[in-house]
């Protein structure tokens, strides 16, 4: 009977143990939500998100100093104009995927963008604490972002 209890003793802190290490090493580094604070241009202050799962990302800026324009809601059967969507269309950049991680390289495959076409996007990247730095390798381009959540 004592080496039945033993037994399972043993197999619950095996099981804990492997759950643990799972959990740990399963997640993703830059799981969370990021904002961009700097770029190759300076500080940014314009809004901004980046949301990475353990598999997919989804990414959105605004573009420029300028702060986007806030519409009023439309009267009841009104719309925006073209004008005021053609206007906004510029001001903001945004795309989603999946990603994968290899070393210091993540390659973004971009499945839904505001701009067709995007495909593939491979940056470097560095994770210091709470600050994450992606860097294009062929012309040296970076976005700086810190953990929001």
């Amino acid at each position: 009977m004592r080496h039945i209890a033993l037994l399972l003793i043993c197999g619950v802190a095996w099981a804990a143990t492997v759950a643990a290490q799972e959990g740990t090493a399963a997640r993703p580094p830059l799981l969370g939500a990021w904002k961009i604070v700097e770029d190759q241009n300076g500080r940014v202050s314009q809004p901004s998100l980046y949301v990475f799962t353990a598999r997919h990302f989804s990414r959105t800026r605004t573009l420029g100093e300028k702060p986007r324009v806030v519409f009023q809601d439309p009267a009841p059967g009104q719309s925006i104009s073209t004008e005021e969507k053609v206007a906004d269309y510029d001001t903001f950049a945004t795309n989603t995927g999946s990603y994968e991680i290899s070393g210091n390289t993540i390659l973004f495959k971009v499945q839904l963008a505001k701009r067709p076409g995007r495909g593939e996007d491979r940056l470097q990247f560095k994770l210091e604490g709470d600050t994450l730095t992606l860097t294009n390798p062929s012309n040296k381009a970076f976005t700086r972002l810190t953990r929001v959540e």
